[in-house]
C-alpha cells in the first residue's frame, strides 16, 4: 500500500510538471497549421498566375470601381482589369481568425472573403472539401449564413486559445494581410480598392524585409509566443 501511494504521488508530481508543456504545445500546433496554410496560399497564387501584362489594360486611367461601372461593357472589363493585382491570393487575418481568399472585380474589390451561390472568393479546404478556409461566419460569406461551410480550425482563439495575432515587417503597411504574386513573392497591403494603401499598383507592397506573424497566448503578449517568419523575395515560411 505504501509503495502504491508513493507511485501515485510521483505520477501526480510528474503530471503537474508536464501539464504546462502540453498547454504551450497549442502555440506550436497553431503555428504549424498557419505555416501550412501560408504555404498553401503561396501555392494557389503561383498556380492561379494572376497577371495582366497588357498595357491597354494596365494603363487605363485611374478610377474607382464605381467609375468602371459607368463605362460600356467592354471598357468596364478593361477598367476592372487595371486592378487585377488586388485579386491575388492572400491570407487575411480578422482578429484571431483568418481566411484564404482571392478578391475580385465582381465584388468591387471590397477586401472581404465574399461567398454566394454565384461566386465564392474563399479557397476550399483541401482536407474537407465540404468546407472553406475561413475561420468564422460573416454576412459577406453567404448572406444566408452557412456555418457548416466554415472551418473552425482557422479560428485560432476557439481552437488553440490564441488571444492576439501581431503582424509586422515587409513594408510600412499596417494591413493584417499577407499576399503572394505569381512568383510566390510576399506582399503586405489592403486589397480593398477604396483603401488599397501600399498596393497602389502591381509592384507596390512587395516585402523588402521579413514579415513576422506572432501568435500570443495572452492579449498583451506577455506570455510565451510563437513567431512565424516569411522571408522577402523567396516567400520562404518557417517558425523561428
Amino acid at each position: 500500500m505504501i509503495e502504491l501511494v508513493f507511485v501515485i504521488a510521483i505520477i501526480g508530481v510528474i503530471s503537474l510538471m508536464i501539464a504546462p508543456i502540453f498547454q504551450h504545445n497549442n502555440l506550436r500546433y497553431a503555428a504549424d497549421q498557419l505555416v501550412s496554410h501560408i504555404r498553401y496560399t503561396q501555392h494557389l497564387a503561383m498556380m492561379d498566375n494572376k497577371f495582366v501584362p497588357s498595357e491597354s489594360m494596365s494603363n487605363m486611367p485611374t478610377g474607382s470601381n464605381t467609375a468602371c461601372n459607368k463605362r460600356g461593357a467592354n471598357n468596364k472589363k478593361k477598367c476592372n482589369a487595371k486592378f487585377w493585382y488586388l485579386g491575388r491570393w492572400q491570407i487575411k487575418f480578422s482578429n484571431e481568425w483568418y481566411s484564404i481568399m482571392s478578391d475580385s472585380a465582381n465584388s468591387s474589390y471590397d477586401g472581404n472573403p465574399n461567398a454566394s451561390n454565384i461566386r465564392i472568393e474563399v479557397a476550399k479546404d483541401f482536407i474537407d472539401t465540404d468546407k472553406y478556409l475561413i475561420g468564422s461566419n460573416a454576412s459577406y460569406f453567404f448572406s444566408e449564413r452557412k456555418p457548416e461551410r466554415v472551418n473552425e480550425n482557422l479560428n485560432l482563439n476557439s481552437r488553440y486559445g490564441i488571444k492576439k495575432v501581431l503582424i509586422s515587417g515587409g513594408t510600412n503597411s499596417s494591413a493584417k494581410r499577407v499576399i503572394f504574386d505569381n512568383l510566390g513573392r510576399p506582399y503586405r497591403g489592403d486589397t480593398k480598392l477604396s483603401n488599397s494603401g501600399y498596393l497602389k499598383n502591381s509592384i507596390d507592397g512587395l516585402a523588402t524585409t521579413r514579415i513576422t506573424i506572432v501568435l500570443c497566448n495572452t492579449s498583451n503578449c506577455s506570455d510565451k509566443n510563437a513567431t512565424i517568419a516569411i522571408e522577402p523575395e523567396t516567400g520562404y515560411v518557417h517558425v523561428i
